[in-house]
């Protein structure tokens, strides 16, 4: 949704902080999911469900551009605003101030509070991957280096049988 204003006497504060503010709510709501997409992925690297992870993954990314196109909407908003008030660059605050919102304020520091939740739990699902990984690498070391040429052969007493007999002394006298 793009705002287009054309007449400058459209601009009140009023208006603009509405257009802001739906905005806001907009990212509000596309974080909030965005955080819970992000905990069903730790759950499922916790529970080590890879199904669930991938599917977790791709809706992430769908809604990461979604948020991408939100974001690219606001800035098109404020260079709209910016571009049609460039006689005057204090304009734009003035009418901000002007329309005496402070749920504006409320509303941008909950966006703030709620994308830096989600940079803690993006944080948290990459070290948890990277642990799993190096986990997972090293269990496979541990189990490749059980079954090797010396651990492999064993006997049915369970002893081990790395020495082959030598072929040469079995036809010999002794």
């Amino acid at each position: 949704m793009k705002v287009i204003m054309t007449n400058k006497s459209d601009y009140s504060g009023k208006k603009i902080t509405s257009g802001i503010r739906e905005l806001l709510h907009q990212m509000i709501k596309a974080y909030r999911y965005s955080n819970e997409l992000f905990d069903s992925q730790i759950r499922a690297v916790i529970n080590g469900s890879i199904h669930d992870l991938e599917e977790g993954t791709n809706r992430q990314l769908e809604q990461q551009e979604l948020l991408i196109q939100l974001d690219n909407r606001l800035k098109e908003y404020m260079d709209e605003l910016r571009g049609n008030l460039s006689e005057n660059p204090g304009q734009l605050r003035k009418l901000l101030e002007e329309s005496n919102e402070p749920e504006l304020v409320e509303i941008s520091n909950q966006l703030a509070s709620i994308v830096q939740e989600a940079l803690m739990k993006r944080d948290q699902l990459t070290s948890l991957l990277e642990f799993a990984r190096s986990h997972t690498n090293e269990l496979i070391r541990n189990i490749y280096g059980v079954v090797g040429p010396e651990t492999g052969n064993y006997n049915q007493k369970g002893q081990n049988k790395s020495t082959t007999a030598n072929p040469m002394a079995i036809n010999k006298k002794i």
